[in-house]
């Protein structure tokens, strides 16, 4: 994963919160994907590719 883009990312979409709050939501999601097995994970991105478009289709 990318780390430098995410925390890009969550610094731009949330700008009030500490860098400290940024890199324990990083770490807790990188730990997240190291406990799913590969199957879990690609229906995970799956679902989240598929809401982000629904969304970005109404905007």
């Amino acid at each position: 994963m990318l780390t430098r883009y995410v925390f890009q990312a969550l610094k731009e979409l949330n700008p009030d919160h500490p860098k400290l709050a940024y890199e324990h939501v990083i770490a807790l999601f990188i730990q997240n994907l190291a406990d799913q097995t590969l199957d879990s994970i690609n229906k995970d991105k799956s679902n989240l590719f598929k809401k982000w478009i629904s969304c970005k289709l109404y905007q």
